[in-house]
């Protein structure tokens, strides 16, 4: 099978696979804690993360899908890039609103930006090579729902003490190398690094990421 710009989809469909795999297995994890726990805030945080990591998830093996249609067919290209994009600023929601309602106590700004940003990634028009409408705000809205997520976390890391701030500044870590391992996969990056190597570097970034993230919480929570 070939993808976009001719290269062979072997390695990034395996890859792209895997990130779905062990997101949804990270997924699962917090689903047990979140059957475990008895304070309402905790488990509803819990859902918020499963929510995450399902999308997130989705996300990747939409996006693959649509460059398999990019300079072939517009319609099932936008569709499918559509979704992608709607699915990945949904997973940063899902943490946002459980943050901002139980951990931050921030009067949903961030929620509400982000909310915004899937709006107009599913309404604004989409042209293909052209970073105008839908990908614009999909550029925009992605980066910076991760990037408040991270400055959520580092707001905690700072206030915390002791033994919670280490475990909070390796979710921190987990967190920055899921996103930067999404910030390696954008076709912006690709002018610069070969695409063999992104195929390689985004998935295992994304899944050194949630492994740690997830393997921290497990243990915090004990």
């Amino acid at each position: 099978m070939i993808g976009m710009n001719g290269y062979p989809l072997t390695i990034e469909w395996t890859m792209t696979i895997l990130t779905l795999i062990i997101f949804w297995a990270c997924a699962i994890v917090f689903w047990i804690k979140s059957k475990g726990s008895e304070l309402k805030a905790q488990k509803m945080f819990f859902i918020g993360l499963i929510g995450f990591f399902i999308c997130w998830g989705l996300m990747r093996v939409f996006f693959l899908v649509s460059n398999i249609y990019e300079g072939i067919d517009l319609f099932l290209y936008s569709t499918y890039w559509r979704i992608a994009s709607s699915i990945g600023i949904l997973a940063l929601l899902c943490i946002l609103i459980v943050m901002e309602s139980y951990l931050v106590k921030s009067k949903y700004i961030f929620s509400i930006i982000t909310i915004i940003g899937l709006i107009l990634a599913i309404f604004l028009p989409l042209e293909p090579e052209k970073i105008t409408g839908a990908r614009l705000a999909t550029y925009i809205f992605l980066p910076a729902g991760g990037i408040s997520i991270l400055g959520l976390y580092l707001y905690l890391y700072i206030k915390l003490t002791g033994k919670a701030r280490h475990e909070t500044g390796f979710i921190t870590t987990g967190i920055a190398l899921i996103f930067l391992g999404y910030l390696v996969s954008i076709e912006f990056v690709q002018t610069f690094i070969p695409l063999e190597i992104i195929n390689i570097l985004s998935p295992v970034l994304m899944i050194a990421g949630a492994l740690l993230f997830t393997i921290i919480y497990y243990r915090k929570e004990q």
